[in-house]
């Protein structure tokens, strides 16, 4: 066997990644964020139908800029997860699975998801 002479370089920080993998990365760490958060949005709720007391702490939490800040974040992986979610079951069904037409998709999800991030921030402030 021929010996592979070529330098591994593997410096994720320096590697120059496409759109698409790094919309890719994106939508795995937003898919597991909601996933980790599902237990405290399922308290909250409980929280809020509990009484009116346990209601009304919710809306005193909900006063706090940080936890709008937080909700602005959440609304956007959400969305963002959700888009590209779309994008890529329209790439199972072979809908712009060329190179080109793969990373303009991927930069019209960014585009549409930084979008959605202005609406829901001036939305909630």
């Amino acid at each position: 066997m021929e010996k592979n002479s070529r330098p591994v370089f593997l410096n994720l920080l320096q590697i120059s990644f496409p759109a698409t993998a790094i919309l890719s990365i994106l939508h795995r760490i937003s898919g597991v964020a909601l996933s980790l958060l599902l237990p405290l949005f399922l308290y909250l709720f409980e929280r809020s139908l509990h009484g009116a007391d346990s209601f009304q702490q919710l809306l005193d939490l909900w006063e706090d800029p940080l936890s709008r800040f937080i909700a602005i974040i959440v609304c956007w992986t959400l969305i963002h997860h959700l888009i590209s979610g779309a994008r890529i079951l329209l790439l199972d069904i072979g809908v712009g699975i060329e190179k080109d037409s793969a990373s303009d998709g991927a930069i019209v999800v960014s585009g549409l998801s930084m979008l959605a991030l202005v609406l829901v921030g001036w939305a909630l402030f």
